[in-house]
């Protein structure tokens, strides 16, 4: 971002152009969330919270729930992982499994683009792997799914009371991680 000197303002600049990837950018928070009741003395950029009016508001909005959904998957795959005895990065695996939604590109161009290991890149793309189970764990606890849940935990040998909880840890964790505070 860069201040503008005609202006005064503030002009958008891309975050981290890829050429392979949409760039991201970042908005004044007076062109995001307009000032109410003549101005409200917030400064700063912003993209998130309620009552955003720019067309620019739904996506970011989105954005924003996909980040802290991708860091819930992201924990809860982590907290895991010592009681699996996993020799893998399952916080890696966790995050990739959204960051096809945050990027717009599919699963598997983003993955030919990531170095990891074979069983992390098999997991998300729906192929045999050692790490599919924890995989199809962790997107049926977060859709509510209540009875797959319960059968991949005894296929991990995982207690269904383990997993809730581990759940609840790791929602609790991506709120405090991506609220800023």
């Amino acid at each position: 971002m860069r201040e503008n000197a005609r202006t005064g303002s503030l002009d958008f600049l891309p975050l981290a152009p890829l050429p392979e990837f949409p760039a991201l950018w970042i908005f004044p928070r007076d062109q995001v969330h307009p000032p109410r009741h003549g101005g409200s003395g917030r400064t700063g950029n912003a993209a998130v919270g309620s009552g955003l009016s720019s067309p620019w508001a739904r996506p970011i909005q989105a954005c924003s729930a996909l980040v802290l959904m991708g860091t819930a998957r992201a924990r809860f795959c982590e907290l895991l992982s010592k009681r699996l005895q996993a020799d893998t990065d399952l916080f890696l695996m966790g995050l990739l499994s959204i960051m096809d939604a945050i990027l717009e590109v599919t699963m598997d161009v983003l993955l030919e683009q990531v170095p990891v290991d074979h069983e992390t890149k098999a997991a998300p793309l729906g192929q045999n792997s050692s790490l599919r189970p924890l995989y199809q764990l962790m997107l049926a606890q977060e859709s509510g799914e209540w009875t797959k849940p319960s059968a991949l935990a005894k296929q991990l040998k995982l207690l269904d009371e383990e997993v809730a909880s581990t759940w609840w840890q790791a929602l609790q964790w991506a709120q405090a991680a991506t609220s800023g505070g």
